[in-house]
This record gives C-alpha cells, structure tokens and sequence, in this order.
C-alpha cells in the first residue's frame, strides 16, 4: 500500500486542474519506493524486477531483509502514475504536459521499456485529456527526446503554421531562444517541406495536375460553350469569360498555361487549408461547392466563375464533370505527394 509518514495520509494528488487517486500496489509487497515528497509505495520485487533492470539492480543491491526501501527523486504524483504503468491495470491517466514530461523522464531513467510503449501508443491516440492536440509541439519535442515513434510521427503532422509558424523570420529570433537549434530546425523543416510540396502540386499552372495532359486547342467565342462531349479536354482557362480570354488570343500557347481568376483562388484557398489540416479530412476541397466561396470576391472575375458555375447546375453537366475530374486530379497527386511527408514525420 501507499502511505505517508504523518498524522494524515492522503489517498490523492493534484495537478494542475485535476485530481487523479494514488495508485496502491497490491497487498504482500517487499520493497519499498519513497518518493521526494515522503510517500510511501510497498511494491513487489519480481515485478520491479521484470519491468526495470535499474529497480532491478537498485533493490539487488540492498543488504538481504524482509523489505527493501529505496529512496527515488520522483514526487508522488510521478511515482504514482509510473508503478500504474508497471502493474498489469488499466493506463493511468496523464493529466497535463509537464506531468508527461515527469512521467517519461522517469520511465526513462528506470528503464522501463513497456511503460513507454504503452505511453507512446496512448498519447498518439490523443485520448482524453488529448496532450497531442492541445500542444502537438511540446508532445513532439519529448517524443523526439524519448524516442516515442508513434507519437512523434502523429505530432509532427499537427505542428501547422497556425499554431506556430516556425518558417517566420520575424518570429525566428524568439523561437531561437526558446527551441534548441537542433529541435527547432526540425521544426521548421517540417513546415517547410510540406509548403514546397503543396506549392509545387498547387501554383505548377504550366504542368500536370493544374494543366491537364489532354487539352483542346482554341479559344472561346462570345457564343460558344467552352466543353463538349469530352471532358478532359479541358483546362481551367477554357472556363474564362470572352473579356477575359480575348486579352491574349495572340498568345495561344501561352494563354494555354496562364490560370483563370477562379482557378487561381481555387489554388490559394486548398494550399492555405492544407497547411494546417490533414488531406484525409479536407475532400470539401476538391468538391465544386467550394467555388461558391468566391462570389463576389474582388480578385475573382465574376463572369468566368459564372461561366462554369452556372453551367454545372445542371445533372450530369459536362462542366461538373470536368471540374470533379481535374480537382480529382489534384487530390490524387497531392495524396501521392503526401506519402512522402510522412516520411519526413517519422524522422
């Protein structure tokens, strides 16, 4: 059992905001954890034994007795929560950032090879209180220091320019002080490996996906629809307004490459999204509906985004089948592209 060596014993510890029970060892221990702050924990030998070579050579080490009592450096709440992670009950509850700072710096110095996976596992899981995405960098920084895999993968990929933008030079000089350089490089690697690929996929108006391989010579006139039959003809500079195309019908093959108004700020609006959100969740992007956004935007030419729009009104248009097939497209190459940032994430 726990106990304290006092007039009072208290069966729980506060941290923070919260209050979690001391964990009690089962009953018929021999050995005996003193934490920093006086408490008491009567643990079992041949369990220290197994899951630490350090308790292991900590309590061989005392002269043969009925209880063995070494003094640790951990407070109780620290303590508490790694003896949880040794017994075979269920995972303690890690309640703040600085508490799993604590409890993987002592899992670390004990040893305790199992306490860390499990603990790995838990925090990529974001179970509740959810330390991952409450602060994805400082989860990400003692996952690096700790050798969590899992968790230092997940972290990586929510350390988003929205929280911290560690590609800021005006910001850099502070972060410096704050993240050692090694750390901090990393981190602003990450982001900035993920904007050059989004950058490269997004505004690459001049080659595939944002020009399609098959296009269709020829520019519009004032009284022909700008599709047919065959949807991946297209480009997103078919759907312009004749005011809008007609500037550089003396330069086919260049207008060819040049992006629409509505296609341009199609482009911004996936590349600013997906600098902070996961592709898995963001497919509102690639749907038509999006174009909706722009109405009435100043750097949208309303007449090409009418063009195309209200074309598509239609069930089964030729219009909405080309924007689903290129918008498709871009989200292939870019799920393409993003396997190579998880790479990146798992080192």
């Amino acid at each position: 059992m726990a106990h304290q060596k006092s007039p009072t014993s208290s069966s729980q510890f506060n941290i923070g905001h919260g209050e979690l029970p001391l964990f009690r060892p089962p009953k018929g221990g021999n050995v005996v954890l003193k934490s920093s702050d006086g408490v008491e924990f009567c643990a079992h030998a041949a369990i220290l034994k197994l899951a630490s070579p350090v308790f292991d050579a900590m309590s061989s080490s005392k002269t043969k007795a009925d209880i063995i009592i070494i003094q640790v450096t951990e407070k109780t709440s620290i303590l508490s929560v790694v003896l949880q992670f040794i017994y075979p009950t269920k995972n303690p509850t890690i309640l703040d950032h600085d508490m799993l700072a604590g409890c993987l710096m002592a899992i670390h110095k004990y040893d305790i090879q199992g306490a860390l996976e499990n603990l790995d596992e838990q925090i990529s899981l974001n179970v509740p209180p959810r330390l991952l995405t409450s602060d994805p960098v400082r989860v990400y920084t003692l996952a690096l220091k700790y050798g969590l895999r899992v968790t230092k993968r997940t972290a990586a990929s929510l350390v988003t320019p929205a929280r911290l933008d560690f590609c800021n030079l005006v910001t850099f000089p502070q972060l410096a002080q704050t993240y050692p350089t090694w750390e901090l490089l990393r981190l602003a690697n990450i982001q900035a490996m993920r904007f050059k690929l989004l950058s490269e996929v997004l505004f690459g108006f001049d080659k595939p996906p944002m020009l399609p391989e098959y296009q269709r010579p020829g520019l519009l006139s004032r009284d022909r629809k700008p599709w047919d039959t065959d949807h991946t003809k297209y480009t997103p500079c078919h759907f312009s307004c004749y005011d809008c195309a007609g500037k550089k019908m003396d330069q086919l093959e260049r207008f060819q490459c040049t992006p629409s108004t509505w296609s341009l700020a199609w482009a911004q609006i996936v590349h600013k999204t997906l600098l902070n959100a996961p592709l898995e969740q963001s497919g509102f992007l690639f749907d038509m509906g999006i174009l909706s956004k722009f109405r009435g935007a100043a750097n949208v030419c309303q007449e090409c985004l009418e063009s195309l729009t209200t074309a598509s009104r239609k069930p089964e248009s030729e219009a909405r089948k080309w924007f689903d097939h290129w918008a498709g497209g871009v989200k292939k190459v870019l799920e393409e592209r993003w396997a190579g940032l998880e790479n990146v994430y798992a080192i």
